[in-house]
C-alpha cells in the first residue's frame, strides 16, 4: 500500500518539475527600452543566456512583484533547449519587445524587467515627446 501511494506521488509531481524548467528568467538583463507607439508603450529588453538553444523569449508580466503606484514589473524569460542536446557552450544574446496597451500604459511612470541576476528599471518617457 505505501509503494502504491509513493509511485502516485512521484507521478503527480513529474509534471510540475518537467513544466517548472520549461521556461526560465534569463540569466542577465543587459538593455532595457521603453518607447511610446501612440498611445500605448513598446518595452524591448536584451539579455543574456548561459548557452545557445535557447528560444520563445518574452516578458511576462508581474503584477504581484508592483510594490510602488506607476510600476510595471516584467519578469524576462525564455525556452531554454531540450536536456541533453548538443549546444554550444557560449553565452548568447537575446532581445524581445513587449507592448503594454493603451489603457494599463496611462497610469504607468517605470518598467522594471527581471532576470535570474537581477534587473534594470527605466522611466516611461512623456507623452508628446
Amino acid at each position: 500500500m505505501r509503494l502504491v501511494f509513493l509511485l502516485i506521488a512521484a507521478a503527480l509531481a513529474a509534471p510540475a518539475a518537467v513544466s517548472a524548467q520549461s521556461v526560465v528568467l534569463v540569466q542577465h538583463v543587459t538593455n532595457v527600452s521603453v518607447v511610446r507607439a501612440g498611445d500605448a508603450l513598446m518595452v524591448t529588453a536584451g539579455g543574456t543566456v548561459p548557452i545557445a538553444g535557447f528560444s520563445n523569449p518574452a516578458l511576462k508580466p508581474r503584477p504581484d512583484l508592483v510594490k510602488v503606484a506607476g510600476g510595471y514589473v516584467l519578469d524576462f524569460v525564455a525556452t531554454p533547449p531540450p536536456r541533453g542536446s548538443a549546444v554550444a557552450q557560449v553565452e548568447t544574446r537575446i532581445v524581445v519587445t513587449f507592448r503594454i496597451a493603451p489603457r494599463e500604459a496611462e497610469a504607468i511612470r517605470f518598467v522594471q524587467v527581471r532576470g535570474a541576476f537581477g534587473s534594470r528599471t527605466v522611466q516611461v518617457p512623456k507623452q508628446g515627446k
